[in-house]
């Protein structure tokens, strides 16, 4: 088991470190250590960790434009600061949106229900937050508060952004997001990134240090990340590097902005 939330204040979380990167609170000396060794290997990742977040606030804000007004974020294990930014996007898109955040971190769960109860009574109509693991899409879809809050035959965006990256080849990370595909409506869409097996040096590194660090990280190559949108239709501009995709400005690339590809495909 890759993703273990349960691990405390001695042992690194990736969902933690992830935290740590965005400036965040809810993480532990040990896991801004392990950020500090890697800003020494990238010392841009913190914008990194800040440019996914303003990717899914694009493909957010795309979904709405399309018709979708119902969510679920299976990718809570970014961390906390990845669900206030959901949360907090779609919120301002449409108050009356529903969302169900997936994940297994009991600590991440109770400050998204503090964050959920400050917002006031219409936010906790319209919003679950449901402690499951996201790698067992038929016990997600069928969990009671998931079927409760969201219409499966009606389209909805599911959210896969930060986390396939934790979860290893041996987990089949594919067959995982094709069992939420299978069940999903169609003109439902996928929002999923992975970090970059380019081969460039630093990502070599990077990918080193993340798996000796917390025990996962797993980059992969262009066209094995295409292969989670398989029998999609792309929105264009397709798989790209995150600030590529539908840029506010355009712009070129800095090196830090080339380590994680991501894209949104269609249910036909």
């Amino acid at each position: 088991m890759v993703i273990t939330p349960e691990t405390g204040p001695r042992t690194p979380s990736a969902t933690r470190v992830h935290d740590a990167l965005l400036g965040g609170k809810e993480n532990f000396e040990v896991d801004r250590a392990v950020a500090d060794r890697l800003a020494q290997i990238l010392p841009d990742i913190g914008r990194m960790a800040v440019s996914s977040l303003a990717f899914v606030g694009r493909t957010l804000r795309h979904l709405h434009r399309a018709g979708i007004r119902q969510f679920l974020d299976v990718s809570s294990g970014a961390g906390l600061a990845a669900v206030r930014a959901t949360h907090d996007t779609l919120r301002a898109l449409d108050p009356g949106i529903r969302v169900a955040f997936v994940d297994t971190d009991p600590m991440v769960l109770a400050h998204a229900r503090l964050l959920v109860d400050d917002a006031g009574t219409p936010q906790r109509e319209t919003t679950a937050l449901v402690r499951a693991d996201m790698r067992r899409p038929e016990l997600v879809l069928g969990h009671p508060e998931v079927r409760t809050l969201l219409d499966l035959t009606r389209p909805v965006g599911l959210l896969v952004a930060g986390i396939l990256h934790l979860i290893p080849d041996s987990e089949e990370p594919h067959g995982i997001v094709r069992g939420y595909l299978d069940k999903l409506a169609p003109g439902s869409h996928l929002v999923a990134t992975n970090m970059h097996a380019s081969g460039e040096p630093t990502t070599v590194a990077l990918e080193q240090a993340f798996q000796l660090a917390v025990g996962t990280g797993w980059f992969r190559p262009r066209p094995v990340i295409e292969q989670f949108f398989e029998g999609l239709d792309m929105i264009d501009p397709g798989v790209v590097h995150l600030p590529d995709w539908r840029p506010d400005e355009p712009h070129d690339l800095e090196p830090w902005e080339r380590i994680v590809l991501g894209g949104v495909g269609r249910k036909p």
